[in-house]
């Protein structure tokens, strides 16, 4: 799978989970979280917005994109941090090229998984992140450097 968009994205969650909690009688137990995770684009369409919001909440986020559209076969690492409401379902949604959208409820955003958003609009895959072979990349460069080793090109 293609990789793009790997600036992650900080999310400010606490006037999302404001927003959800106004109007409620009872106060919701409130945990700090900073979860990393990929969301992978596999619904066969072109995807020009991205939105999250915690179940419950009226307010979508702004556009996650950090570019004018992602393509299929294409995923992205996302950053979620701040205070949310204890043990929280998350919504996700999709919006198309075409103006179709999809939204994906009841969510477990986890911190090292991935998300595989299909074309089958109502199930969302989830696997761990596979982040092995991009450190022992890193490990075995920064081992040569260490060692005062060099790589020559040619052109």
């Amino acid at each position: 799978m293609k990789k793009c968009f790997r600036k992650p994205f900080l999310l400010v969650m606490a006037l999302i989970c404001a927003a959800g909690m106004s109007g409620c009688g009872k106060k919701a137990e409130m945990e700090t979280v900073d979860l990393g995770f990929t969301f992978a684009n596999e619904t066969g369409k072109t995807v020009t917005e991205v939105n999250l919001r915690a179940a419950g909440s009226e307010e979508w986020t702004e556009n996650l994109l950090n570019a004018e559209e992602w393509k299929n076969n294409y995923s992205m690492n996302l950053t979620l941090s701040g205070s949310v409401p204890k043990d929280s379902k998350w919504e996700t949604r999709f919006v198309y090229e075409d103006g179709t959208e999809n939204i994906w409820e009841s969510m477990d955003i986890a911190d090292g998984k991935t998300y595989e958003f299909g074309e089958n609009t109502t199930k969302v895959t989830v696997k761990e992140s596979d982040t092995t072979q991009n450190d022992t990349e890193d490990n075995t460069q920064s081992d040569a450097e260490a060692n005062g080793e060099s790589e020559n090109k040619t052109e």
